[in-house]
């Protein structure tokens, strides 16, 4: 009972209680993508740039991951939506390979330019 109410209060059942909202493609998108604007890596001389420049490529792949798992649960999508999407990612997927840093450090330039790519069907694509 609660004081003064008289009156016992139900514990809210598990449908009132509120499920956390999954992010669109768009909105994972629009984060992933603008940490990578807002952190360029071009051609860099120091170790320690170079290190920040592989964890942003890294950063990249593992986000594009879980775009597409927003694409796959997308119900509203319709059959064949996201192919070309798809066909970006995979040329990242591939160029990004076992991710070593050695590997992200030589191809960054390549999957920063496919992942423009994909930023540019996104934003084309956005209101299916």
């Amino acid at each position: 009972m609660t004081r003064g109410a008289g009156k016992s209060q139900d514990k809210p059942s598990a449908s009132v209680t509120q499920k956390k909202v999954a992010k669109s493609v768009v909105q994972l998108w629009q984060v992933a993508w603008g940490y990578q604007v807002a952190n360029p890596c071009f051609e860099m001389e120091e170790a320690v740039e170079e290190a920040d420049c592989q964890n942003v490529a890294r950063d990249l792949v593992t986000d594009l991951r879980k775009v597409r798992k927003a694409m796959n649960a997308d119900r509203a999508a319709g059959s064949g939506f996201y192919t070309e999407a798809y066909a970006i990612m995979d040329k990242i997927d591939t160029l990004a390979g076992d991710m070593s840093d050695g590997r992200l450090m030589h191809l960054r330039n390549i999957i920063q330019a496919e992942a423009a790519d994909l930023d540019s069907w996104i934003t084309s694509h956005s209101s299916q």
